[in-house]
């Protein structure tokens, strides 16, 4: 990628990381909770002369025994989790002498990410759900809330769905994530449409974990989850009273970008 000096100006402290495809800058600033949950203008970030070059901004604030973490989608909107960003995160704070790490989102309890000898994992509480939603043509689904919530449906086939047609619908309809998976030959396969984005990401951690959980109420093996851009290895670590879910990813899936400068 080549970007001009205005642009790496805007960047400041950050860094443009891609895991499984999922581009995300990293934004390490000083900022109180009030200032940083009315940060939406860091989503400039995402944009280069109109064009979107990343997929959000995670930002991360440093508190005196923790981190604070929050992430913007490329329209402003806030996040409460992007799971490639904690990956990114656990790569970037990768030289910390604590391990694991513990982050802390808004609103939610606090999740853990480890540096491990050839993987990152993240490991958090997610919210089962239980009331079945109608959309569309879509089957009966629930809404499974991994930090970000996401519509999941099982279909008979990923590469068959007009994801770009139906997200854009259930985006609007649900203000959630919609994201399907299929079962092909004793894989898990999967893709995700991402509100905030209102585009298919190559692969989302949230989406992975919304799989694991509903895939576990119906008593299907789901240690992998396959998207197009990368694999996620997945653990339900409990489940009562509330779920817990370990997600990996290999560490060479969670790399800085380089970025370029332009001369003049």
């Amino acid at each position: 990628m080549i970007l001009n000096n205005d642009y790496v100006d805007k960047l400041q402290c950050s860094e443009i990381y891609s895991i499984c495809g999922n581009r995300i800058v990293m934004y390490q600033v000083e900022m109180t909770d009030r200032d940083l949950r009315r940060a939406s203008h860091l989503s400039n970030l995402c944009w280069f002369h109109g064009q979107r070059i990343a997929d959000g901004v995670a930002c991360l604030s440093p508190r005196k025994n923790y981190t604070r973490f929050c992430f913007f989608n490329p329209d402003g909107s806030f996040e409460l989790v992007c799971g490639n960003a904690l990956f990114a995160a656990t790569a970037l704070l990768s030289n910390s002498s604590v391990n694991p790490l513990k982050i802390y989102p808004f609103d939610i309890p606090p999740l853990e990410l480890s540096d491990e000898k050839d993987r990152y994992t993240i490991t958090t509480p997610v919210s089962i759900g239980y009331q079945p939603i109608l959309v569309e043509s879509l089957p009966p689904s629930v809404i499974h809330n991994t930090g970000s919530p996401h519509l999941v449906v099982q279909v008979d086939n990923v590469a068959s769905v007009n994801l770009p047609k139906l997200g854009a619908t259930v985006t609007y309809q649900l203000e959630v994530n919609l994201t399907i998976f299929s079962i092909c030959n004793g894989k898990i396969l999967a893709r995700t449409y991402e509100r905030g984005v209102e585009a298919e990401t190559d692969a989302c951690g949230t989406g992975a974990m919304a799989v694991a959980v509903e895939t576990n109420i119906r008593s299907i093996n789901s240690s992998s989850i396959i998207y197009p851009g990368g694999i996620y290895e997945v653990k339900i670590l409990k489940t009562f009273p509330q779920p817990v879910i370990a997600l990996s990813v290999d560490k060479g899936a969670a790399l800085p970008r380089t970025v370029q400068i332009e001369e003049g």
